[in-house]
């Protein structure tokens, strides 16, 4: 299962970018990935974000 969408990036409080394109996916009902787009943070998201989904509410 996979959503795209757009999101703005705090940083210590302070929106650092506006309308990054991201993308969450979720494997085997536990798993989620969140890609930000490296182009539009600058380089800063060049890997996915991993974390373990307890729930789906």
């Amino acid at each position: 299962m996979s959503f795209t969408g757009t999101a703005d990036i705090e940083i210590n409080g302070e929106t650092a970018f506006s309308d990054v394109p991201v993308t969450l996916c979720i494997f085997n009902g536990n798993i989620a990935s969140l890609a930000l787009s490296h182009e539009e943070t600058e380089g800063i998201f060049t890997v996915p974000l991993y974390d373990i989904v307890t729930s789906l509410t």
